[in-house]
């Protein structure tokens, strides 16, 4: 079978392979990057800021201070795409080039179990887009828009009212509110090695406690690669 070309990218060099082909990576891993990726809601340090549009806030795994499990994976890899279902629904629908897309994220867990490192909403879900600077001539750029819903289940809000603790939300306040939040940002391809970016979030209840007034957060990042 005729090798496919491979960019750069996480746990890659660009290189030549198998259209159909086995990979076992073992070794110091991050469950999310291989299992949650997504074109357009996935990286920090050049798209949207906020935990729910970066992974699944549904899903704790074990990690260690940096984000990261030791272990091993095996994929399979064939051009014929294969249908996986799960209680995670991670989609996306872009262009060719994917500068430009639409991106959906759906999670589910019970909340009977409690956290280990992250994950601490029960249900959550996330819409956004990210579109390219080329209509205005800025084919380099890109902006984006999302909005996030996240929600505690009522055994996980009793566990906290009750004095229990999560990683991230902490033991007081009331937790029957969702936490909603908004963000949007636009990345400048300044020069072919910088890209600076300026955002604002915008959350309602948050950490899904009621007593909380919104929060609003300007952002300025600078993004350098060689």
């Amino acid at each position: 079978m005729p090798g496919v070309p491979i960019g750069r990218g996480r746990h890659l060099v660009p290189r030549t392979a198998p259209a159909r082909r086995l990979v076992l990576t073992l070794g110091a891993l991050s469950p999310a990057e291989l299992f949650d990726q997504n074109a357009y809601a996935n990286d920090p340090r050049s798209q949207f800021t906020h935990g729910a549009f970066v992974n699944d806030a549904t899903w704790d795994f074990p990690q260690d201070a940096h984000g990261f499990s030791r272990g091993g994976l095996a994929s399979y890899i064939t051009p014929r795409v294969a249908d996986v279902w799960g209680l995670g629904l991670n989609a996306e629908l872009g262009n060719a080039d994917r500068s430009s897309g639409l991106f959906l994220r759906l999670g589910w867990k019970n909340g009977a179990t409690e956290a280990l490192a992250s994950g601490e909403a029960d249900w959550s879900a996330s819409l956004g887009a990210q579109g390219s600077g080329s209509r205005w001539g800025r084919r380099d750029d890109a902006i984006g828009l999302a909005l996030a819903w996240s929600a505690l289940s009522r055994p996980h809000a009793r566990y906290l009212e009750a004095g229990g603790f999560d990683p991230h939300l902490g033991p007081t306040g009331g937790r029957s509110a969702p936490e909603r939040v908004l963000e949007g940002y636009y990345a400048l391809a300044a020069a072919p090695w910088t890209t600076v970016s300026a955002g604002a979030q915008v959350i309602v209840t948050p950490g899904a406690d009621g007593s909380r007034a919104p929060v609003t957060l300007l952002w300025l990042r600078v993004h350098l690669e060689r």
